[in-house]
């Protein structure tokens, strides 16, 4: 295994940005900087929006239909039971709503990691729904996978953007000449 390049290591004969560039980028770091910074979020705002948007559609779907929007639900029409699949369709646009704030807000992301971790643990209520019920519908099935492997995928992203960006922060002070 070779160690990673740093920048003093870059071979002369590798093309470099070109000498505007570069003096533009040396005049003013910190909007070099900023948009280093920028780019490191902009796919993950827009991934964790989406994501928000696809939940909260769930949601208003289940609000709007009830337990009849349910594959395999039953015909029989009980006040209790739609009572409290629609307060839980209700919460569950709520936390659509907060994945698309933290996402618009970006100074809120702190918050992403309980999120994330809202909708894993509705995952492991559906596992333990399935061992206590019997195997539930496809679709539910599907949907557990979903709540398991999504929240901590966002969270470890949102969690190595946020290393990266410390590094290479750390890395630019190790470069930087003291003022005498």
């Amino acid at each position: 295994m070779s160690e990673p390049l740093v920048p003093e290591d870059v071979p002369e004969d590798l093309p470099t940005e070109s000498s505007t560039e570069a003096a533009e980028a040396a005049a003013d770091p910190v909007k070099t900087q900023a948009a280093e910074d920028l780019a490191d979020w902009k796919v993950f705002r827009l991934v964790v929006a989406a994501l928000g948007v696809v939940i909260a559609g769930f949601g208003l779907f289940d609000l709007f239909v009830g337990v009849k929007g349910l594959p395999d639900a039953i015909s029989e029409n009980n006040a209790t039971l739609e009572s409290n699949y629609r307060f839980f369709a209700a919460i569950l646009v709520g936390v659509g709503a907060a994945f698309v704030a933290i996402a618009v807000k970006f100074n809120w992301a702190n918050v992403l990691i309980f999120v994330c971790a809202t909708i894993f643990l509705g995952g492991l209520a559906r596992v333990f729904s399935w061992a206590v019920s019997g195997l539930p519908n496809f679709l539910m099935i599907l949907l557990m996978i979903l709540e398991l492997v999504i929240p901590p995928v966002i969270a470890v992203w949102y969690l190595w953007i946020n290393r990266t960006q410390k590094l290479r922060a750390s890395y630019r002070g190790m470069n930087t000449v003291p003022k005498q």
